[in-house]
């Protein structure tokens, strides 16, 4: 760990709060995430008056444990707010933190190996197969997220299809918030990933 990243990880309640009430408000709101750097007009007075104020002094020593400075933080809570259908407690950053670090970093530490492996299973691009994958889970959600960075607005073609469908509207929605997040952390290398997509795929490539 470099000395920079080890200055960063001293993480404080307050700054933790701020994050989580930031990204709360990019997926509840319109209030944009990257746009305002995730700086908000609450107050520090104002937190140390919240019944839940310490839960946030304990969070600091569980995120500590796993080694999670304040970026991945970021990324960790747009992360739990893709994948959860409830609003996100304190209580829930806490245990799923395993979570976070065993599965969804698991793909990240071998991004290549599983979405080669991922792009092999997809038969074509039709938005109703592409959403049945991903339901299923036989493709992870970051799969689909490169090759929309790849052939963009896949996504977007998607939702021109399955808009409507409560259950496409739900992640359609998350999805858009949730790119920034991923782009910012997990950046694509079109290219790099392009010349590793299945020929069986290529042939549907929405930009040729």
């Amino acid at each position: 760990m470099t000395e920079e990243s080890t200055n960063e990880f001293k993480l404080e309640p307050f700054k933790l709060f701020q994050i989580y009430h930031a990204v709360f408000l990019h997926f509840t709101t319109d209030y944009d995430y990257q746009k305002y750097h995730g700086k908000t007009a609450y107050k520090k007075d104002t937190f140390e008056h919240r019944k839940d104020k310490y839960s946030f002094h304990k969070l600091v020593r569980v995120l500590m444990a796993h080694h999670i400075n304040y970026v991945y933080f970021e990324y960790y809570l747009s992360w739990l707010h893709l994948n959860e259908e409830k609003w996100v407690t304190t209580a829930l950053i806490e245990s799923k933190v395993n979570d976070f670090e065993h599965e969804w970093r698991k793909y990240s530490d071998s991004r290549l190996t599983y979405f080669q492996a991922d792009a092999k299973k997809i038969q074509s691009l039709e938005p109703e197969h592409l959403f049945a994958l991903l339901q299923t889970g036989e493709i992870h959600t970051q799969t689909l997220l490169i090759l929309n960075q790849i052939w963009r607005g896949l996504i977007g073609k998607m939702n021109d299809a399955l808009k409507g469908r409560y259950l496409w509207d739900r992640s359609y929605k998350k999805l858009l918030k949730f790119i920034p997040f991923y782009l910012t952390f997990e950046p694509v290398n079109d290219a790099y990933f392009r010349q590793h997509i299945p020929e069986t795929l290529k042939w549907a490539d929405p930009e040729q």
